[in-house]
């Protein structure tokens, strides 16, 4: 150990905890999605499955502005918090709020006109579906400023609650749902009741972390002690485009199966995929607890800690190579497990879901460390990964395998690309209002 400073330095800091306690609750989240799925695919047929898959899709897609949103809260919040100061957390949140309320409206009202295009484009059977997930999109805004309030605060183990809760709900509203209609776009609603959970929750944690009462007045005193305005402008044009890459990445390859490829290979696809994104899970647990204490850190002018990257790192590597070595060795065992002896057909090409998931893990960490130290062009960077899925799912989708492969390839490219951005940055220091702000 005593040869080993920071690795001795990471097991002992507050981070490595944070990261473990919520991997933990991440594994507890991804079990009970996974009873969610062991359920649900034994209910309905195979293509109806690669229909719910293709709606949670869209619901992240569509959800970019509340990620974007979640983002710019972390941001400004992990300064607050930094400062120990409630009151500027307490404005800012009156600040978004104020803010918010028109967006909200006029995303709901543009996604409603979109019903019969996306109904058309996934070749769903019904459009109820999508009409769950505009609901749910409606509720997302207030639980991702309450819920991004509690993780700029480090609140981990009530965040962790919080997601353990929503996922129960999710579980037994989905099985009822599933029992009753057996249909995809029906037991989307789980989505929304998990959603209500979460957002009830949610308000009460953060309301009582800063203080909030229904009496709080909200000021801008936060904007004059750390964020200009035009700055706060700027800054929320790019988290937007940063997080709509992200989402983007992220989501994309299930619309583009779900649309070129046949019913029955979309649902393949939706399942393998499912268990080969736990990895992903995992992963994003760490980087939601490493971003908060980066994004100080980049207010500040400095890098991230190299305890923190370096513990990321570590856990991101290890997880994956344990998971990926799992579904190779004992795909169908897994596959059938998750699934049922249907979905054995594609079972092999799973440890090539977990490597793609691997890949984009590793992207999604340096991303977010470009973003936590104000470098923005990386938002270049994933539009390009964006642009070449779309053109590689377009050229190159004879067989599931050859799919995977090539947004594998197209995530290790990405990362190596990102990975080279942030190196090239690590000797420049910035400014400490232009940090702040640009």
């Amino acid at each position: 150990m005593p040869k080993y400073p920071l690795f001795k330095e990471f097991a002992r800091s507050k981070f490595a905890k944070d990261s473990l306690l919520y991997v933990a609750s991440s594994l507890v989240v991804g079990f009970l999605g996974y009873l969610f799925n062991f359920f649900v695919s034994r209910k309905i047929s195979v293509a109806q499955y690669g229909e719910l898959q293709s709606l949670f899709a869209i619901l992240s897609i569509f959800g970019v502005y509340s990620a974007a949103l979640g983002y710019f809260i972390v941001k400004h919040v992990s300064v607050f918090s930094a400062h120990e100061d409630k009151e500027a957390s307490r404005d800012f949140t009156g600040y978004l709020f104020r803010k918010t309320k028109k967006p909200v409206f006029l995303g709901l009202v543009v996604f409603i006109l979109l019903i019969p295009f996306l109904s058309r484009l996934l070749h769903l059977s019904d459009s109820v579906g999508l009409i769950a997930i505009g609901i749910t999109i409606f509720i997302s805004f207030p639980l991702v400023i309450y819920g991004e309030i509690l993780r700029g605060w480090n609140k981990f183990f009530v965040l962790a609650f919080i997601s353990i809760i929503s996922a129960i709900a999710k579980l037994v509203s989905g099985a009822g749902l599933a029992i009753i209609f057996q249909k995809a776009s029906a037991i989307s609603f789980s989505i929304f009741v998990a959603a209500i959970f979460g957002l009830f929750l949610s308000r009460f944690f953060s309301r009582k972390t800063i203080g909030i009462s229904r009496e709080q007045k909200s000021f801008q005193n936060w904007k004059e002690k750390y964020f200009p305005e035009r700055n706060i402008r700027k800054t929320a044009i790019q988290i937007f485009i940063f997080s709509a890459g992200i989402i983007l990445i992220s989501n994309l390859d299930i619309i583009i199966v779900k649309n070129l490829m046949s019913p029955d290979t979309a649902g393949y696809y939706g399942a393998l995929a499912l268990v080969g994104k736990i990895i992903l899970i995992i992963n994003l647990a760490v980087v939601a607890v490493m971003l908060p204490g980066a994004c100080a850190d980049g207010y500040l002018g400095k890098r991230p800690s190299s305890k923190h990257i370096f513990g990321a790192y570590s856990l991101v590597i290890v997880s994956s190579l344990v998971l990926i070595l799992l579904y190779s060795f004992l795909s169908s065992f897994v596959v059938n497990l998750f699934f049922g002896s249907k979905y054995l057909l594609q079972a092999n090409n799973l440890w090539l879901f977990g490597l793609m998931s691997f890949f984009l893990s590793l992207v999604t960490l340096e991303a977010n460390l470009a973003f936590a130290k104000h470098e923005f062009r990386v938002v270049y960077y994933l539009m390009a990964i964006v642009i070449a899925m779309v053109l590689g799912g377009a050229g190159f989708h004879a067989n599931l395998r050859e799919i995977v492969v090539v947004f594998s390839a197209i995530f290790l490219l990405g990362y190596f690309a990102i990975l080279s951005l942030n190196l090239s940055r690590n000797g420049e220091n910035k400014n400490l209002s232009v940090a702040a702000g640009a």
